[in-house]
């Protein structure tokens, strides 16, 4: 779910690009999910259990570092796409389950069995050979490119996308062993829908007094095109409540690994939407994210 509502706000996202700078539809994503996530947070049955002028100072710092991490991810990731090897950054930003396995086990003490870690690296292959079925690049030039500035990027945005997710856990984490003064304590869906709202909220603030102060026809533009840019909202509101609530409940790297099936949906968008035939490459790739996918499953 969360990797498909995500491929729609990428649909989405791009079709704002024309006309609005990189950071102002960046904000759209937080802006226009936050009322929607408010929404999903009253819905739920025990939210009434969170005391937010009790939560643990640990928790909100968790939340500003992850919010940040995020924020200077896609930052990366538009910077690769300006050095003009997009192939090489994007495939190395896909090595995000990879890092989010290794950063997870580091401050969480997350660990995986063989054939989990082998299905990592499964589907991490199969998202590089889609990243660059495009691109005159082979594998074995992208491999050999693991030094230059472009993958150097790729992995940085890779390592704080990682970092972010696995901070998302852990605020999970903090708010499951946190005990409220009244009543019972806070249901993995009701802690992970408190690290969702409290994160939109922090990363929308920053970023719109950044864009008033910085760019703020960008700000404008972003709220003159809301017909649209909502629906950015809305997608990437499901996308980070599916996200958020998987890692609650499950090791980073693996959920970001089953994300990867992300791809196979952006291959079927552009095909039904666009009339983009997939290449023999691009369909390897798929057999290869789907068999590394099936993997994970029989090693879970």
């Amino acid at each position: 779910m969360a990797a498909f509502a995500q491929n729609i706000r990428s649909t989405v996202q791009k079709s704002l690009s024309s006309g609005m700078g990189v950071w102002g539809v960046t904000f759209t994503r937080f802006v226009y999910a936050l009322p929607f996530a408010w929404l999903y947070w009253f819905s739920l049955d025990g939210q009434a259990s969170v005391e937010w002028l009790s939560l643990p100072s640990l928790f909100w710092l968790t939340i500003i570092i992850a919010g940040c991490a995020q924020i200077l991810a896609t930052k990366l990731l538009v910077q690769v796409f300006s050095l003009g090897q997009f192939a090489v950054g994007t495939a190395y930003s896909k090595t995000e389950p990879i890092q989010a396995a290794v950063v997870g086990f580091l401050l969480l003490g997350d660990s995986m069995n063989m054939l989990g870690l082998v299905s990592i690296l499964v589907t991490v292959l199969g998202v590089m050979m889609l990243a660059t079925a495009r691109s005159a690049l082979s594998l074995e030039t992208i491999f050999a490119a693991m030094t230059h500035r472009p993958a150097m990027i790729g992995m940085a945005s890779g390592l704080s996308f990682a970092i972010c997710t696995v901070l998302y856990r852990a605020a999970s984490q903090q708010l499951l062993s946190w005990e409220p003064s009244v009543g019972p304590g806070i249901e993995p869906v009701v802690a992970a829908g408190t690290v969702l709202v409290s994160v939109l909220t922090f990363q929308t603030l920053l970023m719109g007094a950044w864009l008033y102060c910085a760019n703020r026809a960008d700000l404008l533009e972003s709220f003159r095109r809301w017909r649209v840019a909502i629906w950015s909202g809305v997608a990437g509101c499901i996308a980070s409540i599916g996200w958020i609530t998987a890692v609650t409940y499950e090791n980073a790297g693996y959920v970001k690994a089953l994300g990867q099936v992300e791809l196979v949906f952006s291959v079927a968008t552009g095909y039904f939407l666009f009339r983009e035939t997939p290449s023999r490459r691009e369909l390897l790739g798929i057999v290869v994210i789907i068999s590394g996918i099936v993997l994970l499953v029989l090693g879970t």
